[in-house]
């Protein structure tokens, strides 16, 4: 017998959504503390991986194989790009990966890939219901990866997620993110993706919130 009765669960958002910001709370402050952070950078990979699962528990889109293949294509160009980045420095600059985000596949963690569909995923569903021309919908969405990206990026060294080339952030990072994810968020729209999901906005604020949480308390 499930501990965690998922129809239940799913009636009943706010115990959820109660549950996730207890959980993030905890963590943050753990993050914050050197004697419980080096703990918290072990469960990294896990708590990533178990985000991506609610989020697909509680997805409730058609799911056509258009809609699968547009993921999959999403997934495996995010990872693409980033083994080429980190192989060859020429997209984002010069960085290397830590070992907080799990098994790696040429230098490049698998999660990373996962990421991506997550950040395309969760923004392409803040930005869809707003009645406002599709190319706008896109540059916000696009600009709302690249303000995650933004506030990841301050603490990401802190985390043994992934390093850079003298600690310093180039330009072309951000360029080539916002470039690479209006490119993911034209593809979902060209194909006329629609998403439907009761966790995905709550999760992706509580990330929000805690990576500004992290970027202040950890600076």
């Amino acid at each position: 017998m499930p501990i965690i009765h998922i129809p239940y669960i799913k009636s009943n958002n706010r115990i959820l959504q109660l549950m996730l910001i207890s959980f993030f709370t905890i963590g943050t402050i753990g993050f914050l503390y050197p004697a419980t952070k080096q703990i918290l950078i072990t469960l990294i990979p896990y708590v990533l991986l178990g985000n991506f699962i609610l989020v697909a528990l509680f997805d409730s889109s058609q799911n056509t194989k258009k809609q699968l293949l547009v993921y999959a294509i999403i997934f495996l160009l995010g990872l693409g790009i980033e083994i080429i980045g980190v192989n060859t420095s020429i997209i984002f600059g010069t960085y290397w990966y830590g070992k907080a985000l799990g098994i790696q596949v040429v230098n490049t963690p698998l999660l990373i890939g996962l990421n991506w569909l997550f950040l395309v995923y969760s923004t392409r569903l803040l930005f869809q219901s707003f009645t406002i021309h599709p190319y706008l919908k896109i540059i916000g969405a696009s600009g709302s990866m690249l303000l995650y990206d933004f506030l990841l990026e301050q603490s990401a060294h802190k985390m043994d997620m992934w390093y850079w080339h003298n600690n310093t952030i180039p330009i072309q990072n951000y360029i080539a993110w916002f470039i690479i994810s209006v490119c993911m968020h034209t593809i979902v729209n060209y194909t006329q993706i629609t998403i439907s999901n009761s966790i995905a906005k709550t999760i992706v604020y509580i990330q929000f919130v805690f990576f500004i949480i992290l970027f202040i308390g950890l600076s």
